[in-house]
């Protein structure tokens, strides 16, 4: 998980239902930008995350970053795909657009905040009343189409 998804996962108060349904990393690097930096300039989230690392959502020290990324992402990025490979993760979650554009490139499994909501609703991890009103906190934080997309997604699951 990159620091945009942490943070929109943590303002929309949905980081505690993805942290117990699914196992989520974030690498030192993201941590760093996050909680440390965060905590310096006075971020009220970057409290709220700290206090989740000790409860489902777990560090990890990501090596060197495979060769083939562009040197346009920043080491928060990098870290996250060295991450996922050496982990053998899942998925990477985000909702930057360069580095979403890079992850379509690269073809590694990813999903945007509002489609980790619907897929938990999927799974029957977030009841679809709940997924509606945790995608309205999301609302202010993604892009109108990424909302719209994820709505026509969780109204088909009625």
């Amino acid at each position: 998980m990159d620091s945009d998804a942490l943070i929109k996962l943590t303002k929309a108060g949905l980081l505690p239902i993805i942290t117990h349904a699914w196992q989520c990393l974030i690498p030192d690097e993201v941590y760093e930008e996050v909680v440390v930096r965060g905590k310096r300039e006075a971020h009220p989230d970057a409290e709220a995350i700290e206090r989740f690392i000790s409860r489902g959502l777990e560090r990890g020290h990501a090596r060197a970053a495979p060769r083939r990324l562009p040197p346009t992402l920043g080491p928060g990025e990098r870290s996250v795909v060295a991450l996922f490979v050496q982990e053998k993760a899942d998925l990477i979650l985000t909702d930057d657009r360069a580095f979403l554009a890079v992850l379509r490139r690269l073809e590694l499994p990813h999903l945007t905040p509002a489609l980790a909501l619907v897929t938990l609703a999927e799974q029957g991890a977030v009841p679809l009343d709940q997924a509606r009103d945790y995608l309205d906190r999301l609302k202010p934080l993604i892009r109108s189409s990424a909302y719209e997309a994820a709505r026509a997604d969780l109204q088909k699951l009625i």
